[in-house]
Order: C-alpha cells, then structure tokens, then sequence
C-alpha cells in the first residue's frame, strides 16, 4: 500500500519528535500517554468532554472541549482520537493547530486500512498555514 508503514511493536510517542520544552496538547483521555508526557514535558493538556475520564493528579491537566481552539493552537505537538472523526470533529480540531510541529490521530477508531487489531495513526505534517503533508502510519501493538 502506497504511503503505508506498518511498525510492529510500537507506538506513536515512538515515532514522533517530542522534546521536553514542548507544549503537548491530546484530544481525548489517553491514560498511557498522559503517564508517560506529564513528566517530560513543558505543558500537557488534555482537552476531553467527560473530567472523570481523569483521575487523580490527571486532573490537573484537563480542559474542557470548550477550550480545544485556544489549547490546540498553543500547542507544538497534538494527539486527536480518533473518534473526531467519528463525530465529524477532526476537519475544525485540526484548524486549530496552528503551531503544531505534529499531529497524530491515535487509537483503535483511527483506523482507516482493513487490518484488525492495529491501532492506526495518521502523522500530519503542516506544510503551509492550511495546508498538511499526510503519512499514514499503523502500529502493531501486539508482539511479533
């Protein structure tokens, strides 16, 4: 398939640049990657419709959805579920990434290419104000 990496074994905090003065922004409760970033870099934020999805020290990282155009656009790496796309959201969230260096939409509902059990995620690189360089990248949790 033209433009498709499968990586076997990992995940997207793998592949993507991340450095420890950015600004991460995710769009959805990703307890794993809010684990792993709260510790490593400048400012995290989860922007989520439902608080109790976090629990605990989580919360001190949560923004209400009505809040995602201000915190998207002050971030330098985005993390969108894939259940924006779902629910018709991803086209407006991806607008407001306006300094975004990355923007991944993750997890099992990003899956787009007919293969089961993969959690798929599209890397979008801004190319240009409005404009975004896709690639698209599956990543194959379970082990070889």
């Amino acid at each position: 398939m033209p433009g498709y990496q499968r990586l076997i074994g990992a995940n997207a905090l793998d592949v993507v640049e991340i450095h420890p003065d950015d600004r991460v922004a995710l769009v959805g409760a990703f307890v794993p990657f809010i684990k792993k970033l709260k510790q490593t870099v400048k400012q995290l934020r989860v922007v989520e419709k439902n608080p109790k999805a976090l629990k605990g020290d989580e919360m001190q990282f949560y923004r209400p959805a009505e809040q995602a155009e201000a915190v998207l656009d002050q971030a330098d790496v985005v993390v969108v579920s894939g259940s924006a796309i779902v629910h018709h959201s991803l086209d407006q969230l991806l607008g407001f990434c306006r300094a975004a260096r990355e923007i991944i939409v993750a997890g099992p509902t990003a899956s787009m290419y007919p293969f089961s059990n993969l959690s798929l995620i599209c890397l979008y690189h801004p190319t240009t104000r409005n404009h975004w360089e896709t690639g698209v990248t599956a990543f194959d949790q379970r082990p070889n």
